[in-house]
């Protein structure tokens, strides 16, 4: 549902206010009326008004009067004031509305058609600065959660302009790193902490070769030194934009720790190695063993059986 723009109309003559009601034609616009200057300015200080519609002849606080009250308020000094006088005016009393801080001034009896163009551009503007304001609430909102995401991210989130300054430091990059904000923001590349002197130079060209060109996405491999001393390996997502329409030159970058990872998979590679060293111990001497199974002669057999040629011996005699 749009929201709708309010148009405050003061006068302390009824049938004048019931006139202006059916003169204005505003699509979306509400007019609100009131009588007197006090309650014009109860209303001013509690609701928000497109513009004020002002006669200048009002018992108790005219017009002027509450013209020059609205503009010494913060709340009402940019509300945009039409004032309305039945009354024949000389030059002096025109300069004083314009003084008081009107826009415009009208004589009644009032011309429709003039009234409502003059009007309508107010609640135009009006328009505009709502849409205005509802984009930049979302804009806030939408950074607002950007921001969050990268605070909790598992990986370091932080943005390099053109030159190589830390220009975003996301709360990630200060639980993956471990520096706070204040330490890294506004420093070069050259001299940030999280880098080592060994390896600065390598990562300097790389961020260099980053800015080279259109926009560029890629993942790199560096080092880094975190806040605690330790010398960590770490994964780079990169993304730069090469600044095209008016755009500034920067690279967002995401860094995942991955020493952990490293130091799982040379655990890995050390116990496949040592497994390999033992099946093949195993191989060997189950190779041995048969090899020598296979070489072994048969055993010679023998036999209780006599042969036919002592069959036919003659038998011993027996001494008696």
């Amino acid at each position: 549902m749009p929201d709708v723009i309010r148009i405050l109309a003061v006068d302390d003559v009824k049938e004048n206010l019931v006139a202006l009601e059916a003169a204005l034609d505003q699509p979306g616009a509400e007019l609100v009326t009131v009588s007197n200057g006090f309650e014009a300015l109860e209303l001013l200080l509690r609701e928000d008004f497109a513009l004020a519609l002002l006669d200048v002849q009002m018992p108790e606080m005219d017009g002027f009067e509450l013209a020059e009250l609205m503009r010494g308020t913060e709340r009402t000094r940019s509300v945009p004031i039409i004032f309305l006088t039945a009354v024949a005016t000389d030059e002096r009393r025109k300069f004083r509305g314009f003084e008081a801080g009107a826009v415009d001034y009208l004589l009644k009896p009032l011309d429709i058609h003039v009234l409502n163009t003059k009007v309508s551009v107010f609640v135009e503007l009006a328009r505009q600065r709502l849409e205005i304001a509802r984009q930049r609430d979302e804009l806030a909102s939408a950074l607002g959660r950007l921001r969050a995401h990268g605070d909790n991210s598992p990986m370091a989130l932080l943005e390099l302009d053109a030159s190589l300054r830390v220009v975003t430091w996301a709360g990630g990059a200060e639980r993956v790193l471990g520096y706070p904000a204040g330490d890294v923001l506004g420093q070069r590349l050259e001299v940030v902490p999280f880098l080592a002197d060994e390896d600065r130079g390598a990562f300097l060209t790389a961020m260099r070769g980053l800015f080279a060109g259109e926009d560029r996405r890629e993942m790199q491999e560096h080092r880094f030194r975190h806040a605690d001393g330790t010398m960590r390996e770490g994964e780079w997502y990169c993304s730069s934009l090469a600044g095209s329409g008016g755009r500034a030159r920067s690279a967002m970058i995401q860094v995942l720790d991955v020493t952990a990872r490293h130091r799982a998979q040379e655990t890995q590679r050390l116990l496949i190695g040592e497994l390999n060293h033992r099946v093949k111990n195993t191989l060997a001497t189950v190779q041995a063993i048969a090899a020598q199974g296979s070489a072994t002669p048969a055993r010679a057999t023998s036999s209780a059986t006599p042969s036919p040629a002592a069959s036919r011996r003659s038998p011993v005699p027996t001494l008696c």
